[in-house]
């Protein structure tokens, strides 16, 4: 049975304990954690308070995509950091977002990543991107991203798919799990309006054919982790907790269904 869990990045401006206490109500089987700032995110000890107070294991975690102020020095240090904290709370997963526009840095993760794991029983997974362009001046476009391609993913055992970052590319999401299908460790699942950007919506508020995907991976016999992954403005603005917890449960029926469960 597929364990679903709720990225913390979903509620990112509640705090941990309340996150922990909606994902509980809402009925989820663990968490995704997202660092932040908040030294609630970094330090073992509390998280595994947490855990154990609400009977709710932190699963995955994803490798800070942003520059967190002493967190660490460089970005294989982010990843290595990550990893350790993985390894003393008891995550399985550690979500690494996959390459930006820098030939030193593509290169240098490449060679890095499968020393990296070899080291770890926790598995790294890289993660598909947007498709998105800088605008270097008016008729000029810059690709940010050299990752949002199957073709660019090859290289990697193990990858996170993420389903808002594909409708991003504009490839049909079918066509594009059949490509990386071998490769999926970890998923992170929302809807999407398939327009610019991504939206990340709840399930079944966008346009992208989740359930079509659902028996895809249902027949496939995909036995690893669904996070739901969601922008809090999509669905938490102005609600009360009871409705959050009601959408989130609803979106875990979703999901389940999909399974048959």
């Amino acid at each position: 049975m597929n364990r679903i869990l709720f990225s913390t990045g979903g509620l990112y401006n509640y705090g941990l304990t309340r996150i922990f206490d909606i994902a509980k109500l809402a009925g989820f089987d663990g968490l995704e954690l997202i660092f932040d700032q908040k030294l609630d995110t970094q330090q073992p000890e509390y998280l595994n308070k947490l855990i154990k107070e609400y009977n709710l294991p932190i699963l995955s975690i994803h490798v800070p995509w942003r520059e967190i102020r002493g967190f660490a020095k460089t970005k294989i240090d982010n990843i290595n950091k990550t990893i350790e904290i993985a390894e003393k709370i008891g995550a399985k997963i550690v979500v690494l977002h996959s390459l930006r526009n820098n030939p030193t840095w593509t290169n240098k993760i490449e060679s890095e990543l499968p020393k990296i794991q070899k080291k770890t029983s926790v598995i790294i997974a890289v993660e598909n991107q947007t498709k998105q362009y800088i605008k270097k001046f008016y008729f000029f476009k810059k690709l940010r991203n050299n990752a949002f391609m199957p073709e660019h993913l090859r290289a990697f055992k193990n990858l996170c798919f993420c389903l808002s970052h594909v409708a991003s590319t504009k490839i049909e999401l079918l066509k594009f799990y059949n490509q990386i299908k071998s490769q999926i460790a970890h998923i992170h699942f929302s809807d999407d309006s398939c327009e610019i950007g991504d939206k990340h919506l709840l399930p079944g508020r966008g346009n992208l054919p989740l359930k079509n995907l659902l028996k895809c991976l249902c027949k496939d016999k995909y036995n690893g982790f669904i996070t739901l992954e969601v922008i809090p403005d999509s669905y938490a603005k102005n609600k009360s907790d009871v409705e959050i917890v009601n959408y989130l449960t609803e979106s875990i029926r979703f999901i389940k269904s999909g399974f048959g469960q």
